[in-house]
């Protein structure tokens, strides 16, 4: 019997939910925002896991935090593993060049999805109100854009579950999915190339896939 499970029923319950593993650097811009996603949509087919990979931000090591988390857990109870990760420095810095690649090498080993923000998540947040694809950026920029329609936007943990992003912009959300393919299609993550983009929504469509997927008789 699965260690999760208690009785038979419960055991059923489990079998018929689809595992999510969600991991984000230390900052908890990300774990607050899908804490608030996971909280609102309360799905029925979908368990979702949040984690701060503690205080490391660099990729390599998001990544192996999640494959040290996975390596703890039955090997089949996650369905998908995502690490967000943001990208929010210059492409001429070899070091973080190098622990990018590290972080591709691990993330297919341990057959992770990698979900990259260029410059980094609050992309994804403006992307809810406007298109954006100015080239050389950086997160301080997209801050002063994103602020221009939420004024009390910081990245403090008390602001941003005082915000709560997610319920309060969530009939924008097509927008922003939509505007992130856009982005996608047009400059699709390139390390040498400096370019925003954000895969976050590819979450949300995994996520949304799962819980929707019909029962087959």
């Amino acid at each position: 019997m699965n260690k999760f499970a208690r009785n038979n029923n419960t055991h059923k319950k489990y079998e018929e939910k689809k595992a999510v593993l969600i991991v984000g650097e230390g900052k908890n811009t990300e774990k607050i925002y899908f804490n608030q996603y996971k909280k609102s949509k309360k799905f029925n087919k979908v368990s979702i896991t949040v984690k701060s990979a503690g205080n490391t931000t660099d990729a390599s090591g998001i990544v192996k935090y999640a494959c040290n988390l996975q390596e703890r857990h039955d090997k089949e109870i996650f369905e998908k593993i995502f690490c967000v990760i943001d990208m929010d420095v210059t492409a001429k810095d070899k070091t973080v060049e190098n622990n990018f690649t590290k972080a591709k090498v691990l993330a297919k080993k341990c057959k992770i999805d990698l979900i990259i923000s260029m410059p980094c998540i609050e992309l994804w947040f403006l992307l809810h109100f406007k298109f954006y694809n100015k080239p050389e950026t950086n997160c301080k920029n997209i801050i002063d854009e994103l602020m221009e329609f939420e004024k009390n936007y910081s990245k403090s943990e008390s602001n941003l579950e005082k915000i709560d992003f997610y319920n309060k912009y969530s009939d924008n959300l097509i927008i922003a999915i939509d505007n992130a393919k856009k982005l996608d299609s047009k400059n699709n993550y390139k390390y040498k190339e400096v370019y925003p983009v954000t895969y976050i929504y590819k979450i949300i469509e995994a996520i949304e896939r799962f819980e929707n997927t019909k029962k087959k008789i």
